[in-house]
């Protein structure tokens, strides 16, 4: 992952606070759905186009 670039384009709460979602989510989902890796994986992809949508849109500034 680019934590480090991430970090030095965006103020640090919103990587941490967006950070703390995802992980969130993922606990959750897991809790749900032990034995389902494919709606594991779907999530994780899910999430991974909304944070480069994220970062492309915070890194102009």
């Amino acid at each position: 992952m680019n934590d480090g670039i991430s970090a030095l384009l965006l103020p640090a709460q919103s990587i941490l606070v967006f950070r703390e979602e995802f992980l969130a989510i993922k606990i959750r989902l897991r809790e749900k759905h032990q034995n389902n890796y494919q709606i594991d994986v779907q999530l994780y992809r899910e999430r991974s186009l909304l944070a480069n949508e994220f970062f492309k849109t915070h890194s102009s500034c």
